[in-house]
C-alpha cells in the first residue's frame, strides 16, 4: 500500500520554462513561497512565463509541450487595468490557460528600513511618471534608497503602498496587499485547473491498484475501501475538478438530477477522459444519496 499511498501524495510538481527576461526566476520564487514544488527534472506541469505578449518561440513552446501547460503573464502591473484582457488576447493565440501576476510584488519582503522610506515617501511624494524620474528627480530620500525600494517593488507597488500608508495600514497589511496585488493566488488557482486531470488519473490509478491488492490477497478491507463511500466520493470530487476546469457546470441541482444528467453525458459523443468523468459524477451523485452509507 505505501506505494500507492506515496503517489497520491506527491504533489504537482512544476518547471518553469520561457525566454530569457521575462522573470522566471522571480515567478519561480513566488511560487516555492506559494508551496508549490519547482524542479528542473521529471515536472508534471509546465509554467511558461511571458512578459508583454506571447512570442513565436512562446506559441512553439505551448504547441510542443507534452505536459499541462498554464501560461503566466508576467510584469501585469506594467500594463494596469490592461492586464486581464491581455492575458486573454494571448489565450486566443497560443490555445493555452493564461493567468497575469507580478512576481515581483508575490515575493516582496519588506524590512523595517523599506517601510520607514515608504511612509516618507507617502508623507512627501516623489514623481512616479518613470523610472528616471524617480531616481534622478530632487527628494529627501537618496537616490540609492529611491534605487532600493525601485528594485523591490517597481514602481507600481511603490504606488500601491504609499496609498496604502495613506489609508492607515501597518507593515503586516503591506505585505498582504503586495501578494494581492501579485494574483500568485490566481496562479495557484490555475494551476490547479490544468492538473485537475493529471490528479484524476493518479486517484483511478490508485483506486485501480488498491482493487488489484485486494484481490491478490483477499483482503476484504481492503476491497471495502476501493469500492466504499469515501473512495466513491473522492472520485467524483476529482472529476468535477476535471469538468470545471473544461468549463461545464457540474454542481447545479439536485443528486439524483446530477446522477441521471452526467450518466447520460458519460454515455455521449465525448472523449475518453470525460466519459469516466461523468460516470464518477453520477455515480458518487448516487452514492450521495444513500441513507447510513458505510464510509468506506
Amino acid at each position: 500500500m505505501s506505494p500507492i499511498i506515496e503517489g497520491l501524495r506527491r504533489p504537482i510538481a512544476v518547471r518553469i520554462v520561457g525566454r530569457p527576461g521575462v522573470g522566471g526566476r522571480t515567478v519561480a520564487a513566488a511560487l516555492r513561497a506559494a508551496g508549490v514544488p519547482v524542479v528542473v527534472t521529471r515536472p508534471d506541469v509546465d509554467v511558461l512565463v511571458i512578459a508583454e505578449t506571447a512570442k513565436p518561440e512562446d506559441c512553439r513552446t505551448v504547441a510542443e509541450t507534452t505536459r499541462p501547460l498554464l501560461t503566466v503573464l508576467n510584469k501585469a502591473d506594467l500594463l494596469g487595468a490592461a492586464a486581464a484582457d491581455r492575458a486573454a488576447r494571448v489565450r486566443r493565440l497560443t490555445g493555452a490557460p493564461t493567468v497575469p501576476m507580478s512576481a515581483l510584488h508575490a515575493v516582496a519582503d519588506l524590512d523595517a528600513a523599506q517601510t520607514a522610506s515608504l511612509r516618507v515617501l507617502a508623507a512627501d511624494p516623489a514623481d512616479l511618471s518613470s523610472v528616471e524620474a524617480f531616481c534622478a528627480g530632487p527628494h529627501v530620500l537618496g537616490a540609492g534608497t529611491r534605487a532600493g525600494l525601485l528594485a523591490a517593488l517597481d514602481l507600481s507597488g511603490i504606488a500601491e503602498l504609499t496609498s496604502a500608508i495613506l489609508s492607515g495600514e501597518d507593515e503586516p497589511a503591506l505585505t498582504t496587499r503586495l501578494r494581492r496585488c501579485s494574483n500568485v493566488e490566481e496562479v495557484c488557482s490555475g494551476l490547479r485547473a490544468v492538473s485537475a486531470a493529471l490528479r484524476y488519473r493518479r486517484l483511478r490509478h490508485a483506486l485501480s491498484g488498491v482493487r488489484a491488492l485486494a484481490a491478490r490477497t483477499g483482503d476484504q478491507r481492503l476491497a471495502a475501501v476501493a469500492t466504499g463511500d469515501t473512495a466513491v466520493l473522492a472520485a467524483m470530487a476529482a472529476a468535477t475538478e476535471v469538468l470545471e476546469a473544461d468549463g461545464l457546470d457540474v454542481r447545479s441541482g439536485e443528486p439524483l438530477q446530477r446522477a441521471v444528467r452526467w450518466q447520460r453525458y458519460s454515455r455521449g459523443p465525448v472523449n475518453a477522459l470525460h466519459r469516466r468523468c461523468g460516470a464518477d459524477v453520477s455515480r458518487g451523485a448516487l452514492r450521495s444519496m444513500s441513507p447510513g452509507r458505510d464510509r468506506g
